[in-house]
């Protein structure tokens, strides 16, 4: 049987922007992106977020909020090769290692436990790692790499999902966790779906009518239904 593995750094574009630029990482910090003719936050650490700085608000009104914040303009371009270096890195606990923009590793696992002393410690070297050097990380191994997506991005972590398993360890999280479209996640939270156990429930033909394919294609390769590959990342 498959086995994937996911290692999510949700403070990945500022966290690396803080060991590039050398700040120190007790200060407020945001990235910022030029949107609407507005400077807006784009994301920020946690220091700044106690603070109520959040995502989306303008850099005007931050600085309201909180006038010490260090705004850096967002380089997205340094984050996905920041990403692609940690690819190259996670090389060490699978051959086939997948970066996937903006924060997360996607690793191929079946039968890398057996090198590991097993799954959990496997996926322990992974967050471990990665936290070594200075990211946040969650983690999950799964059947499928939708299903450790979601684990890893709404779920406890770690997390290793027993083969087998996978339609229940996902039942209790909320759709977007499928890696479906911002625009269909909101559509369904404004119809009371709030978890992935509730659209399971939606008659196929009615999800197909109302939000098209991407919502069915998503659902069935985290069940393992559908097959899902990864583009395994080759560094220079």
């Amino acid at each position: 049987m498959k086995r994937a593995m996911c290692l999510s750094m949700p403070l990945l574009p500022i966290e690396q922007q803080v060991r590039r630029s050398g700040l120190p990482a007790h200060e407020p910090i945001a990235l910022v992106e030029r949107f609407d003719s507005c400077d807006r936050v784009w994301c920020c650490n946690a220091v700044a977020s106690h603070k109520g700085v959040r995502a989306g608000m303008p850099l005007t009104e931050a600085r309201a909020v909180l006038p010490a914040l260090t705004a850096i303009p967002h380089n997205p371009a340094a984050d996905r090769q920041t990403l692609e270096s940690l690819a190259a890195w996670a090389n060490c606990l699978s051959p086939a290692v997948q970066p996937d923009p903006p924060d997360s590793l996607l690793l191929d696992v079946t039968g890398c436990e057996r090198l590991f002393r097993g799954e959990s410690n496997l996926l322990r070297l992974g967050i471990d790692g990665l936290s070594a050097q200075g990211f946040t990380t969650r983690g999950a191994i799964a059947d499928t790499i939708g299903a450790a997506w979601a684990m890893a991005h709404g779920g406890d972590s770690p997390a290793v999902v027993p083969p087998g398993r996978t339609a229940a360890a996902i039942a209790p999280l909320p759709p977007w966790t499928l890696r479906i479209s911002r625009r269909h996640a909101l559509t369904l939270e404004a119809v009371g779906v709030r978890k992935i156990e509730a659209l399971l429930q939606i008659p196929r033909a009615s999800i197909a009518a109302r939000l098209g394919d991407e919502v069915l294609r998503r659902m069935d390769q985290a069940l393992g239904l559908v097959p899902e590959l990864l583009e395994p990342f080759r560094p220079p």
